[in-house]
Order: C-alpha cells, then structure tokens, then sequence
C-alpha cells in the first residue's frame, strides 16, 4: 500500500501538484507506521517518503512566495 501511495505521490509532485504530492506521502508514512519501518525495504521506503514530503512541502512554499511576488507588480 505505501510504495502505491509513494508513487502516487511521484505523479503528483511531477506534476507540480505539490499538496496532492504532500497528502499521498503522508498517507504512506501513516500506512508504513503501523509496520516494523526501522529496518530493511520499509525503512528505506520511509526515509524516501519523508524526504519526498519535504520536497513537495518546499513546493508548496515556493510557489507561495513566487505568487506574492507577483502581486506587486
């Protein structure tokens, strides 16, 4: 469930749909919470998710400032 959910969360962010992106990361470390993550294929699968997550996080900030900055122009 969670690699499908980090997929999901690839299609988003490559389509510079960075909340969407943001949410399917979420619901995959959710998902992998509720397994033994510390270690092996899960632990890595987290560590990318929540990497994934931040990025996508940035995004969403980023595009904020960009739409300010426009306001004033």
């Amino acid at each position: 469930m969670a690699e499908l959910q980090k997929e999901a969360g690839n299609t988003a962010f490559k389509r510079q749909e960075h909340a969407e992106a943001v949410e399917q990361y979420t619901l995959a470390v959710e998902s992998l919470g509720q397994i033994d993550a510390g270690s092996g294929k899960s632990g890595r699968l987290l560590a990318v998710c929540l990497t994934n997550r931040g990025v996508a996080r940035l995004g969403q900030v980023s595009h904020i400032v960009i739409s300010a900055g426009s306001c004033g122009s």
